[in-house]
């Protein structure tokens, strides 16, 4: 059982946190006080090649230290094999991106056995309703979705309303009294539980007695009030900053080659700009970029400066081509992204760490609520990297 682990992933965490804490403004800030550990220096002088083995395809075989090995066969103790299941046409030909329709094939799935026709079940957090859609299409149960959404929550009345579905879409607000105001529900689902929402749909099921709970992590690097330390056992254990958070939201399956080389190229591209400016300015404000924009990555140095510039900073002259090619390829900015990047390969290890600690504090708080509870992985990790579900069904 995985809560036999807990003990050691704490004392896990508490070892190896400074692995993934760093903030990346003081980082740039001041290079000369770097975090700085003997894993790092072991695959300090990795080649390229090299890197994308045991960053992109998760060899692991690179660092030979004796504690770093200890972390590998723990990792591989802690790891949940994939529920296997066939599933059957019709569920595979659901709407939606790959990844969508595997998540709801999935979910469908693993709950057919758990509800029946006369079941209610609630969709919280549910925006528009595709999952109560697919749920009510596919087991033939009435659902309600719960968001605070007014656009969202009307497409899918709409929707509902088209196709003659038993869905129901109410508004609701965090923190508003629901008492009375509802059906029993027979199963909660939680999808997307990004952030503090995590603690407050748990409440929420268990205020309501909701029976069964099937509960996802997501977004974790948007919890803003420390909800990550539910149960009491947990409670002044370890100290998660937004860093640590965000580690634990990455990907920590094999990825592609390609796919790996866009991943540097960002940190390429943002860390000279963040390096830059703190050269320029100094304590400079922080600007957070997004990721999902490929094309800005896919330019040079300069016109990515050009476009950053003019969209963040337009009160400032962007630096020439020359001056922002030269920093580009400048020894300390070469030496600054060179650990960066095997500072998030170690961080992605640990990030797997942190997230099984997070949903086992989840699993651990519905414990002390009378909840039998498991932790399973139900998603194929890589097509979902939040894979791994909490279930709980009420003793």
């Amino acid at each position: 059982m995985i809560f036999s682990h807990y003990d050691k992933l704490i004392d896990i965490l508490e070892k190896y946190i400074c692995l993934t804490d760093q903030m990346d403004k003081s980082l740039v800030i001041d290079f000369e006080k770097r975090t700085r550990h003997p894993w790092l220096d072991e695959i300090f002088y990795l080649t390229d090649d090299q890197l994308i083995k045991f960053d992109g395809l998760r060899d692991y075989t690179y660092i030979s230290a004796l504690d770093w090995k200890d972390l590998i066969e723990f990792r591989n103790t802690l790891r949940l094999e994939l529920l296997s299941r066939s599933i059957s046409p019709e569920i595979e030909e659901l709407s939606g991106s790959k990844k969508k329709r595997h998540e709801l094939s999935q979910i469908i799935h693993f709950i057919q056995n758990k509800v029946d026709n006369d079941s209610i079940i609630l969709d919280i957090g549910g925006g528009k309703g595709h999952l109560s859609f697919s749920l009510n299409t596919h087991l033939n149960c009435e659902c309600c979705v719960l968001d605070r959404d007014d656009k969202l929550l009307a497409y899918g009345r709409e929707r509902a309303l088209k196709e003659k579905k038993k869905i129901n879409f109410f508004k609701h607000e965090i923190g508003v009294d629901t008492q009375g105001k509802y059906s029993q529900f027979d199963l909660m689902i939680g999808l997307h539980s990004c952030g503090d929402f995590a603690k407050y749909s748990l409440d929420f099921a268990i205020e309501a007695e909701v029976p069964q709970i099937l509960h996802f992590g997501c977004c974790y690097s948007k919890m803003k009030n420390k909800l990550f330390h539910l149960n009491e056992k947990a409670a002044g254990h370890i100290e998660l900053n937004q860093r640590s958070l965000s580690a634990a939201t990455l990907s920590f399956n094999a990825v592609d080659p390609m796919f790996f080389e866009f991943r540097n190229q960002i940190i390429d591209f943002k860390f000279t700009f963040y390096h830059y400016l703190a050269k320029k300015f100094g304590d400079f404000e922080f600007i957070p970029m997004s990721n999902s924009r490929r094309s800005l990555y896919k330019l040079g140095i300069d016109q990515f400066f050009e476009i950053t510039f003019d969209k963040y900073l337009p009160q400032l002259k962007c630096p020439s081509p020359k001056e922002v090619i030269g920093f580009f390829e400048s020894k300390a900015n070469k030496e600054l992204l060179n650990y960066l990047k095997r500072y998030y390969a170690l961080q992605r290890y640990i990030g797997e760490f942190i997230e099984i600690y997070i949903l086992m504090d989840r699993a651990m708080y519905l414990q002390d609520q009378d909840y039998k509870v498991s932790i399973q992985r139900i998603f194929n990790p890589e097509l979902s990297p939040r894979s791994i579900g909490v279930f709980a069904s009420l003793k």
